[in-house]
């Protein structure tokens, strides 16, 4: 058997929680491994620790990604749990990693599939698009459920395709839905294939089925929502331009 654990602060970190009998929940992967999670917390600290019932090494980087999401919702349910007797909301962010022998490291929250997928430099223009967006509430919100669908993969699909849905608003409000997505295809460059990924992974997260193990896919629909906020925010910086130029910008498909 190998242990890990992923700990991180209670937020607002102000707030105590003593939860020193664990919190158990035994998990059956598909590929047959068993995996059990315990969650507690001291203090302002909350603690998931994953034990691979199957494995007598470090767990694979695939297998520790699915252990992080695992461990994370789990430890956030807690929270939930506490919030409804409470009424006080608090939220978990793992940011620690404690390996099977016990070294410890802070996990470094970058997603390397989404470059490419912004262009601007950083520093460059980041006033002008936060002014910009600060003059088209729907795009503010928009940009917000794309971070917050990039950072936690049980929100990914349904974020990822409502950023896209904000954006057909935002370029064309006063006209029906069909004309709205004709518009942001045309003038964006994006063929309705390259949507229609995201909008199918989306399908079943909007009824409820949210649960799924591909990180491949919540990877995808992140980047082609990226890629869409990105041309988005070229076409309002530039002056009197009604479409991107193809050559610069070619379609997306």
């Amino acid at each position: 058997m190998t242990e890990v654990t992923f700990k991180g602060p209670i937020l607002p970190n102000h707030k105590r929680l003593d939860l020193s009998a664990p919190f158990l929940v035994n998990e059956a992967q598909p590929w047959g491994e068993q995996t059990q999670y315990s969650i507690t917390a001291k203090g302002s600290i909350l603690s998931v620790k994953c034990q691979f019932k199957d494995l007598v090494s470090q767990p694979s980087n695939s297998r520790l990604s699915l252990a992080y999401n695992r461990a994370r919702m789990y430890g956030q349910s807690v929270l939930n749990v506490v919030a409804l007797s409470s009424q006080v909301i608090l939220n978990f962010m793992p940011d620690t990693f404690v390996d099977s022998w016990g070294n410890e490291s802070q996990i470094d929250f970058q997603y390397p599939h989404l470059n490419g997928a912004w262009t601007f430099k950083r520093g460059v223009v980041e006033s002008d698009i936060f002014n910009l967006l600060v003059g088209e509430p729907n795009a503010l919100l928009a940009l917000d459920d794309l971070i917050r669908g990039t950072e936690n993969p049980f929100a990914s699909a349904i974020n990822c395709y409502r950023v896209i849905e904000a954006l057909r608003h935002c370029l064309t409000p006063d006209k029906s839905e069909k004309a709205q997505w004709t518009e942001l295809r045309r003038r964006l460059n994006v063929e309705r294939s390259f949507i229609d990924v995201v909008r199918l992974s989306a399908a079943n997260a909007r009824h409820g089925q949210r649960v799924r193990d591909k990180a491949a896919r919540n990877d995808d629909d992140q980047t082609r929502a990226w890629m869409i906020f990105d041309r988005f925010v070229h076409l309002r910086l530039m002056k009197d331009v009604d479409r991107l130029p193809e050559l610069e910008f070619p379609m997306l498909s």
